[in-house]
């Protein structure tokens, strides 16, 4: 024989709703920390970056980090540079400025392809190597591109 009504009985019900409310709310916030994480983590890449073709290219000015200026004329240099920066991995993160940002220091390379001039930065930043293209995107990079040239 079950008993229906009596004391208590209907704060037994209510506690039994008031626990299945709490966990539906607590899936639904699940659900919800879930999905802003994953759009997070989700943002849109760098734009391909933008260079004119090895073969093109004139003349590289490279200024390092500090401050030295080398030009780089002879076919192999420029290819070797280029390649590197071809081969650079689109991030996450957006260029939105003439220049980088929230670093100590960075190195410029002006690239001259007839009478186009492209210029991108290179900084080392948290143990990783990047280059910056003004608005285009931010991309990693393996080795620093000093290490061409010393």
């Amino acid at each position: 024989m079950t008993k229906t009504g009596g004391i208590g009985s209907e704060s037994f019900s209510e506690n039994g709703k008031m626990k299945d409310m709490k966990k539906t709310n607590r899936i639904i916030t699940a659900a919800i920390l879930l999905a802003l994480a994953l759009f997070a983590g989700c943002g849109k890449p760098a734009e391909s970056i933008d260079l004119p073709s090895a073969t093109a290219v004139t003349e590289a000015v490279i200024v390092t980090m500090n401050g030295e200026e080398i030009a780089v004329t002879e076919p192999d240099q420029i290819e070797a540079v280029m390649r590197l920066l071809r081969a650079a991995e689109p991030t996450r993160r957006q260029s939105v400025n003439d220049c980088p940002t929230n670093v100590a220091s960075y190195g410029t390379v002006s690239i001259q392809a007839g009478d186009r001039t492209t210029v991108v930065y290179y900084y080392e930043k948290s143990g990783g190597y990047y280059i910056e293209q003004p608005y285009q995107g931010i991309y990693r990079i393996e080795n620093s591109l000093e290490d061409l040239f010393y």
